[in-house]
């Protein structure tokens, strides 16, 4: 039925991430970071040509499409998803603006790197500062 609903609405973000979450549910990973990556371009494309107030990070379903897409990607081993969402994600949610959930949403980022990354690729993050401690606990 969600396959359907995206067929005839596939720019629509929040049915896309419908399809995607179900895809989570279920455990089938990479088809979860695949829907939620395309969820995430959906609705960038959309804040670009409407521009909704407090603009792109600031909608709905972005941080639950983000975090979705990312622990799909990461439990699949999908590298190029991963680092792609966890890009959107740092640009979403910047240091300097991680309080509330903005913090647990940005510090998500740092399990790509636990994924991907070396150990001295990822021993040489630089420290995010005391700013967001929930940040700096992940790095």
């Amino acid at each position: 039925m969600i396959r359907r609903a995206v067929e005839q609405r596939p720019d629509d973000g929040y049915i896309v991430d419908s399809l995607g979450w179900a895809y989570y549910r279920l455990g089938r990973y990479q088809d979860a970071a695949i829907a939620n990556l395309k969820a995430i371009r959906v609705d960038q494309k959309y804040a670009a040509e409407v521009g909704p107030p407090g603009g792109f990070a600031k909608m709905t379903l972005v941080t639950h499409n983000l975090h979705f897409g990312l622990g799909g990607a990461v439990m699949s081993g999908d590298e190029a998803s991963a680092r792609e969402l966890s890009e959107v994600m740092a640009k979403s949610f910047p240091l300097a603006e991680r309080k509330g959930f903005g913090a647990f949403a940005g510090a998500s980022t740092y399990f790509v790197n636990a994924r991907f990354d070396t150990a001295e690729e990822a021993r040489a993050l630089p420290d995010p500062g005391e700013g967001s401690p929930l940040t700096r606990a992940m790095w």
